[in-house]
């Protein structure tokens, strides 16, 4: 029946009663079973569990089966335990079999290893099974980088161990494939109430996010639906977002999401005779070309459309579809293509035509104002109007230039700063009338369908109408006026079971929908593509929102997530051990009533002050859950967040340098003792600031003040003994160097020097630019005593790393890497200044490329003459006292660097020149120059 050649087989489970009787007979049968097909002897060996654990009675079949199935997972055959003298009865010497009675390896031969299994029973239910050992399983070899782990239980505890026993085996079995373990922990577990999730690309990532459920709190799907199923909304971003290459790791490992971004281009090309892909996904040499091109409206509208809808057909295999949708602007022309209101060939070509015709608007420009729509009427100015309304405090407005500047000046006269969008054009205002006629003749020609998905209208913030959404003029209407985002989103809201998803490049959407809601949804918002930054790699942020998904138990289409992989060993459900014993009472009633109201008691004094006010503290809060109340407050305050939740970090939630520097002085007035910028780089969690505010405080000595007098900031943490040095530029502040250090692909602690006269009391004034570089090179040594060194800068910082190396490079240490960027040529003769306004000036000239008459600095006070350059600088938004003290940096960094004389230099430089660069070195090839 099995059509096996008994040659092959190499082992047999007999069912070995042990009995005169019975064992000559199973051997007996055996021996003409197999002498049909060969006359071999003892090549097979022979042996029966009974003879080494007893009789198992109706269990003695299905051990041997699990014996036998192990010694061939294992490669080796058991011995018969106690074995001495065959039966005399059986003739062993003239039958295939013998008895094995040592632990024998299970060598391979031509063929797979092979055993018989027999076992009877007394009512005549024999069986004889033949097993071959599994084939070998080779790792599934995959181009995707970053795979989703799922892991659920019945119980938190329960979880809790399981986390814990497959971060163990981890541990333990580092060669482990990560996509065969998230495959089996998919498709070889159930879903139970109780759920956790993570995304790592490799075993020590896995074992680093299974660490981090410490601080997870585990909910019950139960307690999450308890008021009705998941509602998905899609939210589409709108122009602003795009950058090149968005979504390049999925065209390169998902197919849905290239095929659908290739019929796009194809369906464009063949109206626009334009290929898009060129722009979106360029090759090397052609990058700054096509961010430039990207960066235009004509090219930036249909490839953010394009990037969205397949990015929406990913999802919709995966088995996520939206319920509702909302669009930003130029979002909504997905939403309601998504909907059927236009297909997919019209969607493109009105959007293409769209962009081309914005393009062609007169110039303007947006600013954005964190005033609400009452609060900024008594400041607009005629054809000023305002473009988007994204949360109560939180408009854009758009207009002319001269408007908009004159508005931004009177804002800032009355305090309020603005934020000036990169963008050439007023969008959303009167400037849009100019294209109107155009536009419309686009719109007749579509045949525009009722929407079969609802979603909110940017023109009135609520649900749209089919009467409105087929007429022309409501895309019209769409184009000129206020996009109505806050309205939008607060109806969404609405319902709480609300799930957002942005669909787009980054997060901007996100963060406006987290300034609405409570601390208890921020978890209900997630995207679907990192930032331009690129922290996150595209699969990796889009396998984070699936897992956060699949944790509210939304349908998923798993097959269609994962490609068929291997099923391997991993530890099992962790069942929990209970107790059955009747214990006998050993407290009354009373003293247990008694204990729990004294319990109660000590609770409710442990708990926070839900009233704290950052602005009314008498004194600082000296408990750890204290300071974590206070600091909410104001981040709140500074990142104009309605929620923070203490894992949250203050850069990710759009802290910048001038957030820094207002959120260090707050904490420095309230807790009386000095915070280096350090602090906040290296503890830039709400959670991790709070602990090291209450370990400071918990200090006797607080903190020393050599360690405050250190200019050297950590920006990144890397291997052990590997650094690079990032001397600061001339304004002597390193926040230049955050986003670099972010992405910089590389396992080195990135440090950034900082001027040490932003953490001394007392001005530190160097004679010369070369005691200034001796100075930086005590400090570098203090981290490193050995080379080699790695130091870079930018502009004036690069050339005092050029100083340090040739200093270094004097005293037999050697040089890893220098690295300037945008330094001015080495020819440059650079003049000094013997008057305040002779200087301010001389910078202008630098920084802005032409001079200020004399005239104009008169007619301005000292402080007005300072603004004028830190806003040239970008310093603009500082208060005036932090002004100041940039510009004193600013002047002894110019005198001293004026007076410098530059020495040859033996090693390599690593240059890089700027793409928007001073006016003055515009047109001087710096590889040429140095």
């Amino acid at each position: 029946m099995a059509d096996i050649h008994p040659e092959t087989i190499s082992y047999l489970e007999a069912h070995g009663t042990g009995t005169l009787m019975g064992d000559p007979l199973e051997i007996d049968a055996l021996n003409k079973a197999y002498g049909i097909y060969t006359d071999k002897k003892n090549y097979c060996a022979i042996g029966s569990l009974k003879g080494n654990i007893g009789h198992l009675i109706e269990a003695s079949g299905i051990a041997g089966f699990i014996k036998t199935v192990l010694s061939l997972h294992h490669g080796y055959i058991p011995p018969s335990l106690h074995f001495e003298t065959p039966n005399p009865n059986i003739d062993f010497e003239n039958s295939p079999f013998f008895v094995n009675t040592t632990l024998k390896n299970w060598d391979k031969t031509d063929n797979p290893r092979r055993a018989g299994i027999s076992s009877f029973g007394m009512g005549g239910t024999n069986a004889h099974v033949i097993l071959e050992e599994s084939p070998e399983i080779f790792p599934v070899l995959t181009s995707k980088k970053h795979h989703l782990f799922t892991l659920s239980a019945k119980k938190s505890s329960a979880l809790k161990k399981m986390v814990s026993n497959l971060e163990n085996y981890l541990n333990q079995h580092h060669s482990t494939s990560l996509e065969d373990s998230a495959y089996t922990l998919r498709f070889g577990r159930n879903d139970f109430d109780y759920r956790y999730s993570f995304v790592c690309k490799n075993v020590e990532d896995a074992i680093s996010e299974l660490n981090a459920y410490e601080s997870f709190i585990p909910q019950s799907c139960s307690e999450r639906k308890k008021e009705g199923d998941p509602s998905i909304v899609f939210m589409f971003t709108g122009q602003g977002s795009q950058y090149v290459n968005m979504g390049f790791d999925l065209y390169q490992s998902e197919p849905v999401f290239r095929e659908t971004i290739d019929q796009c281009f194809a369906i464009l090309k063949s109206h626009t005779r334009v290929d898009f892909r060129e722009i979106l996904y360029p090759s090397a040499e052609n990058l700054e070309i096509a961010q430039s091109k990207l960066n235009e409206t004509v090219n930036a509208q249909p490839i953010l459309f394009i990037v969205e809808y397949a990015l929406v057909k990913l999802w919709r295999t995966w088995g996520v579809t939206p319920d509702v949708m909302i669009g930003h602007s130029l979002g909504e022309y997905v939403a309601a293509c998504l909907s059927g209101v236009l297909t997919l060939e019209e969607a493109l070509i009105l959007v293409a035509s769209r962009g081309q015709l914005m393009q062609e608007m007169d110039s303007g420009k947006m600013l954005a104002v964190p005033l609400s729509e009452e609060e900024i009427k008594p400041f607009l100015e005629e054809h000023v109007s305002i473009a988007v309304v994204n949360h109560s405090k939180s408009i854009v407005l758009s207009g002319p230039s001269n408007s908009i500047d004159s508005i931004s000046k009177n804002l800032e006269e009355n305090g309020i700063v603005g934020r000036m969008l990169k963008t050439s054009h007023a969008f959303h205002s009167e400037s849009v009338a100019k294209i109107i006629p155009e536009f419309r003749e686009k719109l007749n020609q579509v045949n525009f369908k009722s929407p079969k998905i609802p979603f909110i209208s940017n023109a009135s913030g609520t649900w749209i109408k089919s009467s409105e959404v087929t007429s022309v003029d409501y895309w019209i209407k769409h184009l000129r006026y206020t996009v109505q985002f806050s309205r939008g989103i607060l109806e969404l809201l609405s319902n709480p079971n609300a799930i957002f998803i942005e669909v787009g490049p980054g997060k901007i959407l996100c963060n406006l929908v987290k300034r609405h809601v409570t601390s208890d949804g921020n978890q209900r918002i997630s995207s679907s593509l990192p930032t331009v930054k690129k922290n996150e790699e595209d699969r990796e942020v889009l396998l984070k929102t699936l897992g956060q998904l699949w944790y509210y138990d939304v349908p998923i289409d798993w097959e269609k997530v994962y490609q068929k992989s291997n099923r391997v060993p991993l530890p099992t459900y962790p069942f929990e051990k209970k107790k059955y014993w009747i214990e006998s009472p050993s407290h009354s009633q009373d003293t247990k009533n008694e204990v729990n109201a004294e319990k109660k008691s000590k609770d409710i004094d442990l708990l926070p002050d839900q009233n704290i006010k950052a602005t009314s503290l008498t004194e600082a809060p000296k408990k750890l859950m204290d300071i974590e109340e206070f600091l909410i407050v104001i981040w709140k305050d500074l990142l104009g967040h309605k929620s923070i939740d203490k894992n949250d970090d203050f850069f990710q939630l759009g802290g910048d340098s001038l957030l820094a520097v207002q959120l260090l002085t707050k904490l420095e007035n309230t807790f009386s003792f000095n915070f280096n910028v350090q602090t906040l780089f290296e503890f830039s969690t709400l959670s991790k600031l709070s602990q090291e505010i209450f370990k400071k405080m918990s200090s006797e000595d607080r903190i020393s003040e050599e360690v405050l007098s250190q200019p050297l900031i950590k920006l990144k943490t890397g291997r052990k003994g590997k650094n690079l040095f990032l001397i600061h530029p001339i304004d002597g502040h390193v926040f230049c160097y955050k986003q670099l250090a972010d992405v910089l692909v590389s396992d080195y602690t990135i440090y950034g020097i900082q001027s040490p006269n932003y953490t001394q009391e007392s001005a530190l004034s160097f004679e010369s630019f070369e005691k200034q570089a001796a100075y930086y090179i005590q400090v570098i040594k203090k981290i490193q005593k050995n080379s080699p060194y790695f130091l870079g800068g930018f502009s004036f910082g690069g050339l005092i790393a050029y100083e340090i190396a040739n200093q270094l490079w004097a005293n037999d240490d050697s040089i890893g890497l220098l690295a300037m960027m945008d330094v001015i040529p080495p020819d440059s003769q650079l003049e000094n200044a013997n008057t305040e306004d002779q200087m301010i000036n001389l910078l202008l000239d630098l920084f802005e490329g032409k001079p200020v008459s004399s005239d104009e600095l008169r007619g301005l006070s000292k402080e007005g003459r300072i603004k004028r350059l830190m806003q040239s600088i970008g310093f603009g938004e500082w208060t005036f006292s932090q002004q100041e003290r940039v510009f004193n940096q600013v002047v002894d960094h110019w005198k001293s660097l004026s007076k410098y004389q530059l020495k040859p230099y033996p090693g390599k430089i690593l240059l890089f020149q700027a793409e928007n660069r001073f006016v003055h070195s515009k047109n001087v090839s710096l590889e040429k120059a140095w």
